[in-house]
């Protein structure tokens, strides 16, 4: 039964831009890119991750065939600087959800392949610690998506 509701919850997510790993109850709520100016070679991509299972879940990296390299960064407040440092790991609480969003906790997307614009998708697959992957195709952005711009009004479970 609880697979069953797993797979539900993971059809009705695709319905609303989300993208979810069946087997673990892990789901991407609205992944997207902001675009850089061209001379830029990283991007950060920002989205809701929601687990649904009874345990955490731990993500530990990534990969992109847009990008050479896929870390998980968080930015910090140093001598009124913020910097961008990685982080090894990012634990979702079972039941619970992080937000990825500008000026905390985001995928980081270094030397980037290819110029990408407002519009675009890059393919990014995220790695779990037990092995599991979550690949998602993201929108590129030029700002935040709102629920406005979503076409959706803001919708909680």
């Amino acid at each position: 039964m609880k697979k069953i509701l797993l797979a539900f919850t993971c059809l009705y997510g695709v319905t609303i831009g989300s993208t979810c790993l069946a087997e673990t109850g892990l789901m991407a709520h609205q992944p997207w890119v902001r675009e850089a100016p061209p001379n830029m070679t990283m991007n950060a991509a920002y989205m809701e991750l929601r687990n649904d299972s009874d345990n955490d879940l731990m993500i530990v990296g990534g990969q992109s065939k847009d990008f050479g390299k896929v870390e998980i960064h968080t930015t910090v407040l140093e001598n009124d600087v913020a910097k961008m440092l990685p982080i090894p790991k990012l634990v979702i609480p079972a039941k619970k959800s992080v937000t990825l969003a500008p000026g905390g906790i985001h995928i980081m997307l270094l030397n980037r392949q290819h110029e990408v614009k407002t519009g675009d998708k890059i393919d990014i697959t995220l790695q779990l610690k037990d092995g599991q992957t979550l690949p998602l195709s993201v929108e590129v952005k030029a700002a935040a998506p709102t629920a406005e711009t979503d076409g959706m009004s803001e919708h909680h479970h």
